[in-house]
């Protein structure tokens, strides 16, 4: 979502954009390297490492030595020379849980993305942030971590489903996909039995069945104040060191609705002891495709050079 948008912003400036997909084959620090031998302007990194709070960030501040302008995108590294834009991941994921609410639900679950994301945790925080006034709630919040996928969001469900949750929050769209198909798995339907929330609003969302709840971000306001920043880094001048946060809404669809409490099944342990931080275990087959040393996403580059990817 956010490249089309950069890439747009750019190619108006004169600039050929260089995107490069992080994968588990080729890795962030991978492309950096070529994005130099071939002379860029400055860099865009969405969703990198920087978000990554389990792996060194030395290349970073290797590039700011070097003179090279970038700009970071969701994720905060408060000792980087550099802009950074993010979604304000709390206060979005609370305003999920306060719809979730607002429709009755108490038993809330929260499927996310590896806790090793800054991300993650924040989207964790603005969950316990919307559930902690909620008396039914058990003492431990209802958060299973899993794989940024939609197995890993069947997988995560599928906990939860153990433990009698009416409503769901995800941290991705893929993620609740995979979690409405959980639900369905056990012969349940969304919303009628179990309520599911997505994030990020990915296209053709508002076509599935049924169309998803998901978090819409900012993806506009938040690519042209990026190309903004990196053009003014550029050209001599210094952006704003701290982080920008960028509001984002609630998209309302089909698969949010009225609590409609089922009748819990016999379990061989109280839905208090629900984790909080559990990897769940995962189906045969099932691998997390961004593992410690990977970005989730991808980085963008600008160079005035011809070079198309």
């Amino acid at each position: 979502m956010y490249v089309q948008t950069i890439e747009g912003a750019l190619a108006a400036r004169g600039y050929t954009p260089v995107l490069c997909s992080t994968t588990p084959a080729v890795l962030e620090n991978e492309y950096i390297d070529v994005l130099l031998e071939r002379g860029v302007d400055g860099l865009i990194f969405i969703c990198g490492r920087h978000a990554n709070t389990e792996v060194d960030h030395g290349r970073y501040h290797d590039l700011r030595a070097m003179g090279i302008p970038l700009v970071c995108i969701n994720g905060w590294l408060p000792d980087l020379d550099a802009p950074f834009l993010s979604v304000d991941d709390v206060d979005v994921t609370r305003m999920a849980v306060d719809h979730l609410i607002d429709l009755g639900h108490v038993r809330i679950g929260a499927v996310m993305g590896p806790s090793r994301y800054s991300t993650t945790r924040r989207k964790i925080a603005g969950y316990e942030l919307g559930t902690r006034d909620l008396a039914q709630m058990p003492g431990t919040e209802l958060v299973v971590n899993s794989v940024f996928s939609g197995e890993g969001g069947n997988a995560a469900m599928q906990v939860l489903l153990d433990r009698d949750v009416t409503a769901v929050v995800c941290g991705s769209d893929l993620m609740a996909l995979g979690a409405i198909r959980a639900v369905r798995g056990h012969g349940l339907e969304v919303p009628d039995d179990v309520s599911v929330i997505g994030y990020d609003d990915s296209p053709m969302l508002s076509f599935t069945d049924p169309p998803l709840t998901t978090v819409q971000q900012d993806v506009s306001g938040i690519s042209r104040q990026a190309v903004e920043a990196l053009m003014d880094e550029m050209s001599g001048g210094q952006q704003p060191r701290h982080e920008l946060l960028f509001s984002a809404q609630l998209v309302v669809r089909g698969s949010t609705g009225p609590c409609h409490v089922r009748p819990t099944r016999p379990r061989d342990q109280d839905c208090g002891s629900a984790v909080q931080g559990l990897v769940s275990p995962l189906p045969s087959g099932v691998v997390d495709p961004f593992g410690p040393g990977n970005g989730v996403s991808s980085a963008g580059a600008a160079s005035r050079s011809a070079l198309l990817t």
